[in-house]
């Protein structure tokens, strides 16, 4: 049955941030470097995450059934997954992680079949198989722009795959926690991983008197728009439209960031990676609609 695309406020709110999102950290990394942002980044959210949670009143005891799988979910996800996903927005533009990075569905599934959570149907893969063709060609141009490049796009895929084993971690957490709860939580995992890579590649400074007031707009968008109100939006649109109508909405990520790209930095794609773009998106929409029941939870494209 073909499931008609629904308009949900909270859904297309978080979109356009997300959209913006890589944008915005792009533009940032003119004034920081990755790994300040990593820290100051986590270190605003997790405030901002733990005032939420005393606002509306939910418990930050970690429960001691799940305090290690908690804490190694936001090990994996707001730590090693951020770490590579920032450091491959060094060498790629925008639009080009945009896209590389919306195949966390398709690996999602592949890891969710080897794991047994779900059973793996031939139409989905070859979903699997058109979106892989996709990300070919998004790479092409890469070839021809030095090494850096390539490895943004690697590190990329590196970061995909990461966050698509995340959202295996977070099936049986999703059951008992909210989403709101589970990120503030979680996050003290993370924190080994960010203090670590900022300390490794900054030796513990930030530069907070030379970053501009644009500077911090971004900084802003990055932490509390994208990260903490994107991730509550997104999960507020599942509940209005359901899990499959929300995933619907992950498709507009990409091409609303070229926009924002060619809007903001005045660099377009180039024609093969437009193709690729569609020809990824098709791969995901169409592995999506063949997967029948997922085992595992409709989550955003990135942890916040």
């Amino acid at each position: 049955m073909r499931l008609p695309l629904r308009f949900s406020w909270p859904l297309a709110l978080a979109v356009l941030a997300w959209a913006f999102n890589y944008v915005a950290l792009k533009l940032l990394y003119e004034q920081m470097t990755p790994s300040q942002v990593a820290f100051l980044r986590y270190v605003v959210m997790y405030a901002v995450l733990v005032v939420l949670c005393l606002i509306t009143g939910q418990s930050l005891k970690l429960p001691k059934e799940d305090r290690w799988r908690i804490l190694y979910f936001g090990f994996a996800s707001m730590g090693v997954y951020l770490f590579f996903f920032l450091e491959a927005m060094r060498w790629s533009q925008p639009a080009e992680g945009a896209i590389l990075l919306n195949i966390s569905p398709i690996l999602t599934m592949l890891l969710a079949a080897a794991l047994k959570q779900e059973r793996l149907r031939a139409a989905a893969l070859g979903g699997a198989a058109i979106a892989f063709t996709g990300v070919v060609l998004v790479m092409i141009p890469a070839l021809g722009h030095g090494e850096h490049r390539v490895m943004g796009y690697v590190l990329m895929i590196v970061s995909a795959l990461v966050w698509a084993y995340c959202i295996v971690l977070m099936k049986p957490l999703l059951g008992k926690y909210s989403p709101l709860r589970l990120m503030t939580l979680s996050m003290p995992g993370g924190f080994p991983i960010m203090f670590g890579y900022w300390i490794v590649r900054d030796h513990g400074r930030v530069p907070l008197g030379q970053i501009t007031p644009m500077g911090w707009l971004f900084f802003a968008h990055v932490a509390l728009l994208s990260g903490v109100m994107g991730f509550l939006l997104f999960y507020r649109g599942v509940h209005e439209i359901g899990p499959a109508g929300a995933a619907l909405w992950m498709y507009f990520v990409p091409p609303l960031t070229a926009l924002c790209q060619w809007a903001f930095m005045h660099v377009g794609l180039e024609p093969v990676q437009i193709a690729g773009l569609v020809v990824v998106i098709v791969g995901v929409a169409t592995a999506q609609r063949f997967r029948g029941q997922p085992g595992t939870p409709v989550a955003p494209p990135e942890p916040a």
